[in-house]
């Protein structure tokens, strides 16, 4: 046996007393809850009253501009809606306010990187061919709809008529899908998965179709292949959990129907 000087805690055998924290005294106040981490419907609310307010007021000042320069003549109004420069202006600004809200709903305001907040994950170089892949043949059967059924009587038929709108419409298409991915897959649906479930995949896809409807009127082909790539773009954000997926997905689509459409239109096979 060690003598009495050495059977302290450190002694063979022995370990320290456990203390146990003392008990709360009755009537204390319980921590505070824990600050969110996700943003929820009020910050959905927020955020698409924001959108919709830029949205409106932009198009309420292609009306009164309209107006004014055709002295209440609605084909006068028509003409500047057409104007290839007000159509990239107000395009622009209408994507900055969308990625912009996206954003600051998703990682400015609880203080993490956008990496974290919108993109969530990252995917391999492997995945990322094959979704570009996805996208490329995805505008092929897009084009070979439009080929069959298109009528070339919508809003954007008639501005990709001239080479300046055409120009529009592959800067509007290369830099949108940034701002539309944020805003749809990266803060929509999110918020509507939680609370509706896969019922939120249907309900992004209408969603983000709705505002093509005007873009498309005259021909309406192309709303169902809108509406399916919606499907499309929605559901790889919630198979991946990323937004990366249906964002490389959405710039191949893209990419390759305005360079069929500069090709054509050089080649001079345009209808």
């Amino acid at each position: 046996m060690p003598p009495p000087a050495e059977r302290g805690p450190n002694a063979v055998g022995l370990t320290p007393p456990v203390i146990a924290p003392p008990p709360l005294a009755s009537g204390m106040a319980n921590p505070p809850p824990a600050p969110p981490t996700e943003p929820g419907l009020a910050d959905l609310a927020i955020g698409v009253a924001i959108v919709w307010g830029v949205e409106l007021g932009l198009g309420l000042m292609i009306a009164l501009a309209g107006i004014a320069a055709g002295h209440g003549r609605s084909t006068r109004g028509f003409q500047l809606a057409m104007n290839p420069w007000l159509v990239l202006v107000t395009s622009l600004v209408s994507g900055a306010c969308m990625a912009g809200v996206a954003w600051f709903m998703t990682s400015a305001k609880f203080r993490r990187p956008l990496f974290q907040g919108l993109i969530r994950r990252g995917i391999s170089a492997g995945a990322a061919a094959w979704c570009a892949g996805l996208g490329f043949l995805a505008a092929a059967a897009a084009m070979g709809l439009m080929h069959l059924f298109s009528t070339g009587d919508s809003f954007m038929a008639k501005l990709a008529a001239s080479n300046e709108g055409l120009a529009v419409i592959c800067v509007v298409a290369l830099a949108l899908p940034f701002a539309e991915e944020a805003y749809y897959r990266g803060l929509i649906f999110p918020v509507l998965e939680r609370w509706i479930g896969r019922w939120a995949l249907l309900a992004v896809a209408v969603w983000f179709t709705i505002p093509h409807v005007f873009q498309l009127a005259g021909d309406w082909i192309g709303v169902p292949i809108i509406f399916a790539m919606g499907c499309l773009w929605t559901w790889q954000r919630h198979r991946t959990g990323s937004l990366l997926p249906g964002l490389i997905t959405h710039l191949a689509y893209n990419f390759t129907l305005m360079a069929a459409s500069v090709v054509a239109r050089a080649l001079g096979w345009e209808q």
